[in-house]
C-alpha cells in the first residue's frame, strides 16, 4: 500500500465513531494508521490509504513510516467504560497508559496535534458516580495532556462529546436498544422520568468536528477543549416520543416513564457550549429530529 506524505493515527478505528471517521478521512484523501485489537479481521475489509496496526506494533510502524511520511496528528477514540470489567488496572491501561504511549509518539515524531476523545459524563462540574473509574481516568489523561501541551510543541485538544448517536452504534447502547424494542413491538419499556436534558449529536456532525480541527490544526491553541454538541438540549422523554412517532406513527406510547429510579447524582442537564468550535468553521447539520430521521433511513 502506498502512503501519502502526511498521515494520522486513529485509535479505536474499528469502533462506532471510528468507522465513520475512517470513511471521512478516506474521502478527504488523508492516509491513516488505524489501531485495532483485531488486525486480521480489519485487514480483510481494508480501505484505501488505511493501514491497520495493533497497539503492540504501533511504535515500529511509525518508525518505519517516518522515513518518507510525516505524522501530522493523532485522533484517540479508543476507550474503556468499565461496563464489562471491574478491574481499575484495565481501565487505567486503556484510558491513560495507551493514550500516553500515543502522546509520546506524537512528541517524538513532531505531530502538530493530539485530539483526545472525552465525554460529557466527565465534566468537572458533575459528580456522576456511575462509571466512576472511567471518569477518573479520563480526567487524569486530560490533565496529562494539558501538562504535555505546556512542555512541548504540540496542540492537545480535548474533544468532549455530548450524547452521540447514529447508524452503526453498538446494540447495547441506549438508542439502538430502544429501536430494537420498537421493532419487536414490545408492549412496555420501563424508563426513568425522562426529565434529563441531553444534547444529542449525530455521528456525522461529530466526524466533521474532528476533521475541522484537523484541517485547522495550525490555528488551535496549545491546549483547548471543544464541546461537541448542537448546543440545544432536549429531554430524554421528548427524544423517545419523537423516535417512536417517527418509526410507528399513530402508535400508543410503550414507554413507562418513572418506572425506574434515577441514579444518585444523575446528570439532569448537559448541553454543549460549542462557541469556540463554531469559531473554527464547524456547525451541526442535524438537530435531534433530523438526526432521528436520518438514522432511521440508514438502518
Amino acid at each position: 500500500m502506498t502512503f501519502l506524505k502526511e498521515y494520522v493515527i486513529v485509535s479505536g478505528a474499528s469502533g462506532f465513531i471510528g468507522k465513520h471517521l475512517l470513511e471521512a478521512l478516506k474521502k478527504s484523501g488523508i492516509s491513516v494508521v488505524a489501531i485495532t485489537r483485531d488486525v486480521i479481521k480489519n485487514n480483510s475489509n481494508a480501505l484505501a490509504n488505511v493501514r491497520w496496526c495493533s497497539w503492540d506494533n504501533i511504535e515500529l510502524l511509525v518508525e518505519e513510516l517516518s522515513i518518507d511520511s510525516a505524522l501530522i496528528g493523532i485522533i484517540h477514540l479508543a476507550t474503556e467504560y468499565g461496563h464489562k470489567t471491574s478491574s481499575l488496572i484495565n481501565i487505567e491501561d486503556a484510558n491513560v497508559i495507551k493514550p500516553l504511549k500515543l502522546l509520546d509518539l506524537a512528541i517524538k515524531y513532531r505531530a502538530d496535534i493530539f485530539l483526545n476523545t472525552d465525554s460529557f459524563f466527565a465534566k468537572k462540574d458533575f459528580n456522576y458516580q456511575h462509571m466512576r473509574p472511567y471518569i477518573i481516568t479520563k480526567r487524569h489523561f486530560d490533565e496529562i495532556g494539558h501538562y504535555y501541551a505546556n512542555m512541548h510543541d504540540i496542540s492537545f485538544v480535548n474533544m468532549r462529546l455530548e450524547h452521540v448517536y447514529g447508524p452503526g452504534d453498538g446494540e447495547n447502547k441506549f438508542i439502538p436498544y430502544i429501536i430494537d424494542c420498537l421493532n419487536k413491538k414490545q408492549s412496555c419499556v420501563k424508563c426513568t422520568t425522562g426529565e434529563q436534558i441531553r444534547d444529542f449529536i449525530f455521528v456525522d456532525d461529530v466526524v466533521n468536528a474532528y476533521l475541522t480541527i484537523l484541517e485547522n490544526r495550525k490555528e488551535v491553541p496549545s491546549y483547548t477543549e471543544y464541546q461537541v454538541g448542537t448546543a440545544a438540549g432536549v429531554s430524554l422523554k421528548d427524544f423517545l416520543v419523537y423516535l417512536q412517532n417517527t418509526m410507528m406513527p399513530g402508535s400508543s406510547s410503550i414507554f413507562e416513564f418513572g418506572a425506574i429510579e434515577q441514579r444518585d447524582n444523575e446528570i439532569m442537564f448537559s448541553v454543549a457550549n460549542n462557541k469556540n468550535l463554531k469559531a473554527m468553521g464547524w456547525k451541526p447539520n442535524f438537530d435531534y429530529k433530523k438526526g432521528i430521521e436520518e438514522l432511521l433511513k440508514r438502518l
